[in-house]
Formats: C-alpha cells, structure tokens, sequence
C-alpha cells in the first residue's frame, strides 16, 4: 500500500496497520489512531504506546469517521472518538487536560531518582524503544536505560535488509544518547506479524510458532553476522548489550555466541575498537527455556523475560485474537509461579533478570512483580515515570508474602481477593487521606463530581483506570440517588478497578443537582470506592451504615461543613468510621 503524508496534525482511521506502515507517519503529526481490527496487544498498538501516540481499537464501525479536514478528539482512555466538539465536551477536556498536568508533575519527581521501594529494595526501571530517536525521550521520563530495543523496526518497510554502517549509525547513536546507561539492543525477531519480502519466507500455518527470532539465523547467517558486527562496533561508543530472541536450547546460544565470538576474533585483527566483554543475552519467552536455565546459565550473562509471548504460549492462547482474550491472563496463579520460578533459577546461577511485556506496565501487577524479586522491569517510555512512583509506594517484603500465598491459588479471582487484602499492608496507606480531600472541588454538576472523584484516586495511584472506575460508580447511581438529603451526597461502589479501599471528601464550591431524597443540591461529597472481593459486600455496606447512621445528627454534618482543613476532616472520618479497624 502506498505510504500516507501527513500534511497537518492528524488521526489517522484505517482497518489495520502494520508496524511498518505505523513507522513509515510522521510522528510529530500523528496525533492518534483509530484501528478497527488490531488488538490491544498487537505490535503495532504496543509501538504506538511506545512513541505516546493514543490508540483506539476493536471500532465496530470506521465508515464516515475519516472526514478529511474535520476537528476531532480521539480519547483512548474512554475509547471514544467525538467528530463534534462543544462547551460540554471543552469543560470536559479541561479536567483531563489538568488531570494529565498534575500527573506529570507528580511523576517528574521520580524521574531522576532510582525506583526504590519504602523498605529500601531497587527495581530497575527500563523503556522499551524502536529507533534511537526514542533514547532521549525515555531518559527524560528517568529510565535507567533501554531495556529493549527492538531492532527487526530497522528491516521493515525496505526492499533490503539495512546495511552493517546503517545498523551501525543508529545502534552508536543509541549508545551515546543513553550517556552512560545501558542499551539491550534485541537482534532482529523476524517472523510472526513482522514479516519482510525480501527473505521470501514461506507463508506458514502458525507463524508464531514457526520460522522467527532466532530460528532463521542459521539459514540468514550474513544478515546476522552484519548485525551483530554493527552493534559490536557501536558498543564502543556506550553501554550496549545483546539479547536473542526466541531462545528454546542451550544450542541456540552456543551457536550464538560462537558466532559472537568469531566476529570479535575479526574486528580485533582489524584493529577495530570494541567492547570485548559486551554482555550476552537472552529472552525467556518460550515455557520450555524456563526449564533449562541451569543450562542456559553456562552460555548467557543475563535473561529478560518475554510475557506477551511467554504468556500466549504458556497459556495456548492467541493473544491477538478478541473471542479468547478473556483466556489471556498474566496473572494466572500458574503463570505467576513460572515467573516466580525464572527468577529464583536465575538469580541462583547469579544472572541479572528483568522482564518486560504488556505485564509490566500495568500498575496492578507491580506489587506482585515486586514479589518475584525482580531485577528491573522494561516499560513503554509514557509509564516509567509512573512505576517508579507507584514502587515507592510498596514495601517488598509484604510483596513477597502476598506472591507466595498467590502461587498456591486456583483461579486469578482469588489472586486479586489475596491482592485486595494485602495491599493496605504494602502500602501502609490508610482508607481516607489529606490527598483524597478538596476543600473547594470546582465542579458544577454530578457528573463532574463523580469524574473528579475518579481522576482524584488515579492521581493518588489507586487506580489506574479511572474511565472503567467511574462506570461502575455509574452502575450504582443507576439504581438509586445517592444523595442522601441535607446537602450531602455519598457515591459509591464495589470494583475491580481500585487498588485499595478509598473514602474522598469534596466540598464544593457550588451546589450541584443531585436527584437527593430531599431534593436539594448538594455540596459535600463524600465518595466511596471499596475494592470487589469476596469479602467486599460485607466491607462495603459495613462502612456505608456507619456513614449513614452519622449523617442523621445535625452534629456530624457541621463538623464536616465546617472542618478548618484536610487533616482535620482525616483524622475525624477515620474516627467516627472506625475506619483504622475495617
């Protein structure tokens, strides 16, 4: 298909794209994409993320929304597309846009430190990238380094592969914009969705299982060779380490580093500067490599663990397919056990571990790698920032305990019941906090009362799914009005999109129609957002009848209209709710 130019900012509306087709528009006028086919863990919705351009997937209808010229704002956060904007949808807008303020300035004080967690355990935190013009954008967001570079992007959209000098010029670029820090730059994972002409590779049944990653570099030896000569060259210029990908055997990578070997034997003859002892590694995304680590450890110096792959093959699932997606669970008692096992294997034979995948950027899953004992994790560029924050917020030793008792689970159910109750614990976090109170919320209507609740929790990392959070706030609204009279209304839910159980308190700056009992606006709000477990309905209406037995007495009433400031209303709530006790 012939290549798209954008002329002006633009989202761009298709069925699919491939990577190379994503990499062949100007990102500096991409503004979104709208993809009807793709799947949130396809390669190219992973490499959008990657480059912070916001996707919309799984469109039942794209006819009529690729109006050329036409305003529009794309929200990947609510999954929506509006072609017409108004004052509602910019009042809207406002909210997000100060959400997203407060949220990177929050962040940006963790981006010059190491993620370290409040008993003093450090995780690494890595960016993954696609070409070296990404470096200095992830070492702005504070990556410690490139946890994979995914470099097959450089053999895409060509008639022929790229020449050693081209591979060459972007690996040193790479390597001198990390000014110190390491690069792991992954040799070229041919095959699969990221297939190439020019190797004429045979059409296959079941491509990700067939001919790919390190499979074909017997047959396509020089192509290999000419990479692996680039990357030694430019590692002379910076930190650089390489990773095979798709690595079954301890066959693979004896011939891997024989022929890493020989190469370094060549450039020494030729007087060639390099880093002699360049780090040599793998990806542990195939279930059977995860069994022969005692044998892997004689030919490697460190492993990265593969979730997305590792997963769809542990799990006999295809990630990319929608009608088995439910199927595709990273935090499967099993598959915790087996990344749980990787580790202890490595970590025994002495080998650096770190993991990335789709797994590791989601921040309900940190507690819980956290509890592997974790070397570092490697993360799209937009969510470092926000792991190292949320790491700070845990103490590893209270991960490890939840992740042990996780294994022993039977259903992924059950690690989110065990999750839910150890997490107050990791955090030390209390139910009610001076960051969960407003003293003078601007909102003026309900809606926007029950969004700044949701964007509140996402700022205090609590969720990080405020779109899915305040739907279920609106399930509860739908079957009765929570405004309970006296200018107070009490939303609440039970959810599977909060971290931990959450009370916030808002006064407003004007009152709001509410639909109360009463019928008079109201303007205190008093919020709450419990976690939906097995044990969550008795909690949850626990807490809720203590409130609204209080809310009788005028006196209770006052002392919240009239609390001098957050702490006040804090230590107050958590009294009369018996809140330090459940």
């Amino acid at each position: 298909q012939a290549s798209v130019e954008l002329t002006a900012p633009s989202i761009v509306v298709a069925e699919d794209l491939t990577p190379s087709q994503f990499l062949n528009l100007d990102k500096q006028k991409l503004s979104g994409l709208v993809l009807r086919c793709a799947g949130a863990t396809s390669h190219t919705v992973i490499l959008a993320r990657s480059f912070g351009i916001p996707v919309l997937t799984g469109l039942a209808q794209t006819d009529g929304l690729g109006r050329c010229g036409a305003e529009a704002i794309l929200d990947a956060e609510y999954g929506i597309l509006i072609p017409e904007i108004n004052e509602r949808v910019e009042r809207f807008y406002a909210f997000e846009q100060r959400k997203h303020r407060i949220k990177q300035k929050q962040e940006a004080v963790f981006g010059d430190q190491p993620a370290v967690s409040r008993d003093g355990r450090r995780l690494g935190v890595m960016a993954n990238i696609a070409t070296a013009d990404e470096v200095e954008s992830a070492i702005r967001h504070g990556a410690d380094g490139i946890g994979l570079f995914r470099t097959e992007m450089l053999y895409l959209s060509r008639k022929k592969p790229p020449s050693e000098d081209e591979q060459f010029a972007v690996y040193k670029r790479a390597a001198e914009r990390a000014d110190g820090r390491p690069v792991i730059i992954r040799t070229f994972d041919i095959g699969g969705d990221k297939t190439v002409s020019y190797l004429n590779l045979n059409t296959e049944a079941n491509p990700f299982l067939g001919y790919r990653g390190v499979r074909l570099y017997r047959e396509f030896e020089d192509l290999f060779r000419a990479q692996l000569r680039a990357i030694l060259r430019a590692s002379a210029f910076g930190r650089l380490k390489i990773m095979i990908p798709m690595v079954s055997c301890p066959e693979q990578m004896i011939y891997v580093r024989g022929i890493l070997e020989q190469i370094k034997a060549d450039l020494a003859l030729r007087s060639e500067k390099f880093d002699s002892t360049i780090p040599l590694g793998m990806m542990v995304e195939i279930p059977l490599a995860a069994f022969m680590i005692p044998h892997l450890a004689e030919t490697v110096d460190f492993l990265s663990i593969g979730t997305n792959d590792l997963a769809q093959y542990f799990l006999a699932v295809d990630r990319t397919n929608e009608r088995v997606a439910s199927l595709y669970q990273c935090r499967h008692p099993g598959f915790l056990s087996l990344i749980r096992k990787i580790v202890d294997e490595a970590h025994r034979y002495k080998l650096h571990v770190g993991l990335c995948g789709e797994m590791a950027g989601r921040m309900d899953n940190l507690a819980l790698l956290l509890g592997t004992g974790l070397d570092s994790v490697s993360v799209s560029i937009p969510f470092v920032s926000e792991i190292k924050a949320m790491c700070s917020d845990y103490d590893s030793r209270v991960c490890r305990q939840m992740l042990a008792q996780a294994v022993m689970c039977r259903t992924v159910e059950q690690v989110d019941v065990l999750q839910a109750e150890h997490l107050a614990q990791a955090t030390g976090r209390a139910v009610v906090d001076v960051n969960l109170i407003d003293m003078d919320a601007d909102c003026i209507s309900k809606e926007e009362a029950i969004k700044y609740t949701c964007d509140t929790l996402f700022l205090d990392r609590r969720t990080e799914d405020p779109v899915a959070l305040e739907r279920d706030f609106w399930q509860r609204e739908a079957i009765y009005s929570t405004g309970l009279g006296h200018g107070f209304a009490v939303p609440h839910c039970k959810t599977k999109h909060i971290l931990l159980n959450s009370i916030c308190v808002f006064r407003l700056r004007r009152t709001v129609e509410w639909g109360a009992l009463d019928g008079k606006p109201v303007s205190i709000v008093i919020a709450m957002a419990i976690r939906d477990t097995d044990r969550a309905g008795d909690m949850h209406m626990r807490i809720f009848s203590r409130l609204s037995r209080n809310m009788m007495h005028e006196s209770f009433r006052k002392r919240i209209q009239s609390a001098a400031g957050p702490a006040e209303l804090v230590s107050f709530l958590s009294e009369k709710l018996d809140l330090n006790n459940g």
